[in-house]
């Protein structure tokens, strides 16, 4: 089963209306919209989502609060923050908080359709990565490597050692057809 991209809109109907359009062809989409600050708190202990949508003007909402205990537990979604006229350092503090961007309504935007989709595009394409990383993962392991004698163990260990660190750089040499490119392999994607 596909993963669904989840959308957050925290705002009046108009916003939920708004977003909703943006995403009405897309199957994949699954839209979520709270109006009051407590609200948000419920749906955020009992789900995650992709990114946010929020109202700056909704009553009740702090949003340069909110922004902070968000980014502060270490949770990682991509924000828009809305508003008519918002106060110059709020908007400030919002992007430096980790708001995406921050837009002026009018609701009908184009900016702000132009701007959901683009973070929906980029969150396809790394779900797209993400699975191709697990399938080359998955068909170049050092697993994929055959032989048991006691030089191909101890290749299997080092590979196993290089592969548990960070980072490492690694120079492979030796002749043609001895393998150099399935090492290689086997180290880059385990």
């Amino acid at each position: 089963m596909e993963k669904k991209f989840t959308i957050l809109v925290i705002g009046e109907r108009a916003l939920v209306d708004t977003v909703r359009r943006c995403f009405a062809e897309e199957e994949h989409a699954e839209l979520c919209s709270c109006n009051s600050e407590e609200k948000v708190q419920e749906f955020r202990a009992k789900r995650t989502c992709d990114m946010i949508v929020a109202d700056f003007d909704l009553p009740q909402f702090k949003p340069v609060k909110f922004l902070s205990s968000l980014f502060n537990s270490g949770e990682r979604q991509e924000v828009i923050m809305v508003a008519e006229a918002p106060p110059i350092e709020t908007v400030v503090k919002c992007i430096q908080l980790g708001a995406r961007d921050f837009l002026q309504l009018p609701r009908e935007n184009p900016k702000l359709h132009e701007t959901l989709k683009k973070i929906h595009a980029q969150w396809q394409h790394n779900q797209n990565g993400a699975a191709f990383q697990t399938q080359q993962h998955e068909r170049f392991s050092v697993r994929g490597i055959i032989g048991e004698c006691a030089q191909m163990l101890q290749l299997h260990h080092l590979i196993q050692r290089i592969t548990s660190r960070r980072w490492a750089t690694v120079l492979i040499l030796g002749e043609t057809g001895t393998g150099k490119e399935v090492v290689a392999r086997a180290i880059h994607y385990g």
